[in-house]
């Protein structure tokens, strides 16, 4: 396994759903960048995507394709991750990424590390219909931004769940490009067992 050297970026902000769930929310542009990705601006929003297309199905292959964040959490606890996109004009050929299984740093080259998110396409809650509830699959098509619970998602794998302990607030996670095309605008770290709307994670900042 290689070992990486990582530069984190500190991610503080969170939006109080109630006074009992802390939304913590992530600017994709704030990570280490790895040389693969670039930042684009539009529509008063900056996200990222990656520049070239998988050097390998089912994990990111190289350390220029990995985006890293260094989050801190308010209190422990299970926190589902939900991530705001857009597919491109090429449809079923821009709709997918990597993200770690869990926290800590990964192996770019061991697939075991990373959950492969594929065909977004067809997937997620527009951005425009705030009463909708981030639940399951959705039905959002290409060209608009849209929110997904990734946590929830299931395409070529099981999506997973993230566990905060007491005394480990501070957390390292990393995605990784897999098609370009794909742009990325937001992800937030949201508490289990809670129903959110579009509106409310619109709001999180």
């Amino acid at each position: 396994m290689k070992k990486l050297l990582l530069s984190c970026v500190f991610v503080t902000g969170y939006f109080m759903a109630d006074a009992q769930q802390p939304l913590v929310v992530i600017e994709t542009e704030s990570g280490n960048l790895g040389r693969d990705w670039e930042v684009t601006s539009g529509l008063g929003l900056e996200s990222i995507s990656t520049k070239t297309d998988a050097m390998n199905s089912n994990y990111p292959g190289s350390a220029d394709k990995l985006v890293t964040y260094t989050v801190k959490f308010p209190k422990a606890g299970t926190y589902d991750l939900f991530v705001k996109i857009k597919v491109g004009s090429g449809g079923p050929n821009d709709d997918s990424f990597y993200y770690s299984n869990g926290f800590g740093a990964k192996d770019p080259e061991n697939a075991e590390d990373w959950v492969t998110v594929n065909g977004l396409v067809d997937a997620g809650y527009l951005a425009t219909d705030l009463s909708a509830e981030v639940d399951d699959k959705g039905t959002a098509k290409k060209g608009q931004w849209k929110w997904i619970n990734i946590s929830k998602y299931i395409s070529l794998e099981k999506g997973v769940s993230f566990k905060v302990k007491d005394g480990q607030l501070t957390q390292t996670f990393q995605i990784g490009g897999r098609e370009d095309g794909l742009e990325i605008d937001k992800f937030v770290f949201a508490p289990i067992k809670s129903n959110y709307t579009v509106d409310i994670l619109n709001k999180a900042e």
